[in-house]
């Protein structure tokens, strides 16, 4: 409901219109949604912070003036990302915290 379309048909003689296609404008973004990851913290900047996923992926997470961050974080430490993937498929964080040592080591 609300969107934007564009409609092939037929109008009878009160103009009414019987569809044959129906087809959207313009897609619509994509909603952000929840995203978590854990890993390893590769770098730190003021904007965005690199973690480095178990399976050795990079990930560049942007962090924002309302981002909770644990502050004794620091490059080499294990942490969970809580945070929302945009429409771009950015994952910008909501919360950075420590992972949890004993749940690390029996998932490792």
């Amino acid at each position: 409901m609300g969107d934007a379309v564009h409609v092939i048909g037929t109008a009878d003689a009160a103009g009414h219109i019987t569809a044959v296609a129906i087809a959207a404008a313009a897609p619509k973004p994509a909603p952000p949604h929840d995203s978590s990851l854990q890993g390893t913290v590769k770098s730190i900047s003021a904007t965005s912070w690199v973690i480095t996923t178990r399976d050795g992926k990079d990930v560049t997470v942007t962090v924002t003036a309302d981002t909770k961050i644990d502050p004794t974080l620091k490059v080499g430490d294990a942490v969970n990302v809580t945070g929302r993937t945009d429409a771009s498929g950015h994952v910008v964080a909501l919360a950075i915290t420590r992972a949890d040592s004993k749940r690390r080591s029996s998932m490792s």
